[in-house]
Protein backbone atom coordinates (compact mmCIF):
# COMPACT_ATOMS: atom_id res chain seq x y z
CA UNK A 1 0.00 0.00 0.00
CA UNK A 2 1.35 3.42 -0.89
CA UNK A 3 1.72 6.13 1.73
CA UNK A 4 1.65 9.91 1.63
CA UNK A 5 4.84 11.85 0.98
CA UNK A 6 6.19 13.59 4.08
CA UNK A 7 8.27 16.64 3.06
CA UNK A 8 9.61 17.03 6.60
CA UNK A 9 11.65 13.82 6.27
CA UNK A 10 15.25 13.98 4.99
CA UNK A 11 15.84 14.00 1.23
CA UNK A 12 18.32 11.31 0.23
CA UNK A 13 18.64 7.67 0.96
CA UNK A 14 21.78 5.90 2.07
CA UNK A 15 20.09 2.55 1.47
CA UNK A 16 19.43 2.61 -2.27
CA UNK A 17 18.53 4.33 -5.50
CA UNK A 18 15.10 4.63 -7.03
CA UNK A 19 13.95 5.75 -10.46
CA UNK A 20 10.79 6.15 -12.50
CA UNK A 21 10.71 6.16 -16.28
CA UNK A 22 7.67 8.16 -17.30
CA UNK A 23 6.28 9.76 -20.42
CA UNK A 24 3.70 12.41 -21.19
CA UNK A 25 1.51 10.92 -23.90
CA UNK A 26 0.00 13.07 -26.63
CA UNK A 27 -3.09 14.96 -25.54
CA UNK A 28 -2.41 14.40 -21.85
CA UNK A 29 -1.14 16.76 -19.16
CA UNK A 30 0.32 14.24 -16.75
CA UNK A 31 3.17 11.79 -17.18
CA UNK A 32 2.40 8.10 -17.20
CA UNK A 33 4.80 5.74 -15.45
CA UNK A 34 6.42 3.25 -17.80
CA UNK A 35 8.83 1.46 -15.45
CA UNK A 36 10.24 1.64 -11.95
CA UNK A 37 13.75 0.73 -10.87
CA UNK A 38 15.56 0.35 -7.58
CA UNK A 39 19.04 -0.68 -6.53
CA UNK A 40 20.56 -1.29 -3.12
CA UNK A 41 23.76 0.52 -2.35
CA UNK A 42 26.85 -1.40 -1.30
CA UNK A 43 28.72 -0.36 1.83
CA UNK A 44 31.08 2.05 0.02
CA UNK A 45 28.26 3.66 -1.98
CA UNK A 46 26.18 4.20 1.17
CA UNK A 47 28.91 6.57 2.37
CA UNK A 48 28.89 8.72 -0.77
CA UNK A 49 27.94 12.38 -0.27
CA UNK A 50 24.53 13.41 -1.64
CA UNK A 51 25.91 14.96 -4.85
CA UNK A 52 27.86 11.78 -5.65
CA UNK A 53 24.76 9.65 -5.01
CA UNK A 54 22.72 11.84 -7.37
CA UNK A 55 25.31 11.41 -10.11
CA UNK A 56 25.53 7.65 -9.45
CA UNK A 57 21.75 7.45 -9.81
CA UNK A 58 21.90 9.27 -13.16
CA UNK A 59 24.61 6.95 -14.49
CA UNK A 60 22.91 3.79 -13.19
CA UNK A 61 19.45 4.65 -14.51
CA UNK A 62 20.54 5.85 -17.96
CA UNK A 63 23.42 3.44 -18.69
CA UNK A 64 22.27 0.33 -16.87
CA UNK A 65 18.63 0.13 -15.82
CA UNK A 66 16.72 1.84 -18.65
CA UNK A 67 19.40 1.83 -21.36
CA UNK A 68 17.36 -0.36 -23.72
CA UNK A 69 14.58 2.27 -23.77
CA UNK A 70 16.71 5.41 -23.77
CA UNK A 71 19.55 4.69 -26.21
CA UNK A 72 18.94 6.41 -29.53
CA UNK A 73 16.20 8.68 -28.18
CA UNK A 74 16.24 12.19 -26.77
CA UNK A 75 14.94 12.40 -23.21
CA UNK A 76 14.93 14.68 -20.16
CA UNK A 77 16.29 13.74 -16.76
CA UNK A 78 14.47 15.62 -14.00
CA UNK A 79 16.18 15.92 -10.67
CA UNK A 80 17.90 18.31 -8.33
CA UNK A 81 19.76 21.46 -9.31
CA UNK A 82 23.17 19.91 -8.60
CA UNK A 83 23.17 17.71 -11.70
CA UNK A 84 22.35 20.53 -14.13
CA UNK A 85 26.04 21.48 -14.28
CA UNK A 86 27.84 18.18 -13.58
CA UNK A 87 28.43 17.17 -17.20
CA UNK A 88 30.18 20.47 -18.00
CA UNK A 89 32.24 20.70 -14.82
CA UNK A 90 35.94 21.12 -15.74
CA UNK A 91 37.41 19.04 -12.90
CA UNK A 92 35.99 15.64 -12.02
CA UNK A 93 37.56 12.72 -10.21
CA UNK A 94 38.34 9.54 -12.17
CA UNK A 95 35.07 7.83 -11.21
CA UNK A 96 32.92 10.74 -12.36
CA UNK A 97 34.96 11.08 -15.56
CA UNK A 98 34.17 7.44 -16.37
CA UNK A 99 30.47 8.09 -15.75
CA UNK A 100 30.55 11.12 -18.07
CA UNK A 101 32.11 8.97 -20.80
CA UNK A 102 29.37 6.35 -20.40
CA UNK A 103 26.65 9.01 -20.46
CA UNK A 104 28.11 10.59 -23.63
CA UNK A 105 26.41 7.90 -25.73
CA UNK A 106 22.97 9.25 -24.76
CA UNK A 107 21.12 12.36 -25.96
CA UNK A 108 19.49 13.95 -22.92
CA UNK A 109 18.86 17.16 -21.05
CA UNK A 110 18.92 17.66 -17.31
CA UNK A 111 16.07 19.78 -16.01
CA UNK A 112 15.81 20.96 -12.45
CA UNK A 113 12.38 20.50 -10.89
CA UNK A 114 12.01 21.52 -7.22
CA UNK A 115 11.22 18.60 -4.91
CA UNK A 116 7.63 19.65 -4.10
CA UNK A 117 6.83 19.55 -7.84
CA UNK A 118 8.87 16.41 -8.62
CA UNK A 119 6.90 14.26 -6.21
CA UNK A 120 7.45 10.82 -7.75
CA UNK A 121 11.23 11.07 -7.87
CA UNK A 122 11.34 12.82 -4.51
CA UNK A 123 9.21 10.17 -2.83
CA UNK A 124 11.57 7.45 -4.06
CA UNK A 125 14.56 9.20 -2.52
CA UNK A 126 13.00 9.68 0.90
CA UNK A 127 14.26 7.67 3.84
CA UNK A 128 12.14 4.57 4.52
CA UNK A 129 9.43 4.74 7.16
CA UNK A 130 11.17 2.10 9.28
CA UNK A 131 14.24 2.99 11.29
CA UNK A 132 17.29 2.81 8.99
CA UNK A 133 19.24 0.78 11.54
CA UNK A 134 16.63 -1.98 11.34
CA UNK A 135 16.75 -2.20 7.56
CA UNK A 136 20.55 -2.34 7.67
CA UNK A 137 20.42 -5.14 10.20
CA UNK A 138 17.99 -7.15 8.07
CA UNK A 139 20.31 -6.91 5.07
CA UNK A 140 23.74 -7.20 6.68
CA UNK A 141 23.43 -9.39 9.76
CA UNK A 142 23.14 -13.15 9.72
CA UNK A 143 19.82 -14.81 10.33
CA UNK A 144 21.17 -16.51 13.47
CA UNK A 145 22.10 -13.17 15.09
CA UNK A 146 18.69 -11.67 14.28
CA UNK A 147 16.91 -14.76 15.58
CA UNK A 148 18.92 -14.74 18.82
CA UNK A 149 18.06 -11.07 19.37
CA UNK A 150 14.37 -11.68 18.67
CA UNK A 151 14.23 -14.53 21.20
CA UNK A 152 15.20 -12.06 23.92
CA UNK A 153 12.09 -9.94 23.20
CA UNK A 154 8.43 -10.63 23.75
CA UNK A 155 6.39 -11.36 20.61
CA UNK A 156 4.66 -7.98 20.89
CA UNK A 157 8.05 -6.20 20.92
CA UNK A 158 9.21 -7.98 17.76
CA UNK A 159 6.08 -6.83 15.92
CA UNK A 160 6.55 -3.28 17.18
CA UNK A 161 10.17 -3.35 16.00
CA UNK A 162 9.08 -3.83 12.37
CA UNK A 163 6.29 -1.23 12.35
Amino acid sequence: MLGHLDFSRPDASCDGLGAVLSQVTSGKERARSIAFGSKSLNRAQSRYPAHHLEFLALKWVVCDKFSHWLKGHTFTWTDNNLLTHILTKPKLDACKQLWVVKLAAYDFNIKYIPAPKNTVADALSRAPFVDGRISHRLIRESYEVLQADSEKLSSCSVQDLFR
